[in-house]
């Protein structure tokens, strides 16, 4: 659901085996302290001009800030705002499908 604040995205995945439970199926995060915005060409977030150029993180991230989201049946699912985190391939992938609606 699109808010003022910016759009909400949805993971939604799956490990490649049956009752799983851990860590690798879906992306690792980190929370921002402020929101982080992409420049759009003119500037302007309501409309939908196309973003000037991607935004990319170039440094070293203390492992204490980085979120390695569980995985268990039930938990298919997970729902964040591009711009209150970073997000990233996990450092061992453990899935056969991710999907990314938003």
């Amino acid at each position: 659901k699109a808010t003022s604040n910016g759009n909400k995205h949805v993971f939604f995945a799956f490990p490649p085996e049956d009752n799983y439970e851990g860590t690798g199926v879906f992306s690792h995060l980190i929370k921002l302290k402020y929101e982080q915005w992409a420049k759009r060409k003119d500037d302007d977030r309501n409309n939908n001009s196309s973003v000037e150029k991607p935004m990319f993180y170039r440094g070293t991230v203390p492992e204490q800030y980085i979120v390695r989201p569980w995985y268990a049946p039930g938990r298919e699912l997970i729902v964040f705002r591009d711009v209150d985190v970073l997000h990233s391939t996990p450092d061992v992938q453990y899935r056969t499908s991710i999907m990314r609606f938003g």
